[in-house]
């Protein structure tokens, strides 16, 4: 279950895309072990202009999904190049039902 971004967050605006974000990433099985052992390591933290709302993890192991919230693409980038010599990456901006209305008028 997707933990909603906290009440005190501001209303959406037309900037809503800009704020949260779905990450989804996928590695190859031969990279498991490297990856599991860098996430032990590091814990897998974004650093500072990323708010991680939540992480989850499909029980395979190979695939999951992030929540976050930023509205700093180079942080977010800085983050995923920790990464992303052995994960693929997709990162989607999403809104809540609020946001959606907003969209849809």
């Amino acid at each position: 279950m997707i933990r909603r971004p906290p009440r005190s967050t501001p209303l959406y605006s037309s900037a809503a895309s800009d704020v949260y974000k779905r990450q989804t990433y996928e590695f190859a099985p031969d990279d498991r072990d490297e990856i599991q052992a860098q996430f032990k390591e590091t814990g897998g933290l974004p650093g500072e202009g990323v708010t991680m709302l939540g992480r989850y993890h499909a029980v395979e192991g190979l695939t999951g999904f992030i929540l976050v919230e930023s509205d700093d693409a180079i942080a977010i980038g800085k983050w995923m190049q920790e990464w992303t010599h052995l994960i693929s990456f997709e990162v989607v901006p999403v809104v809540d039902d609020s946001g959606i209305s907003e969209v849809i008028g």
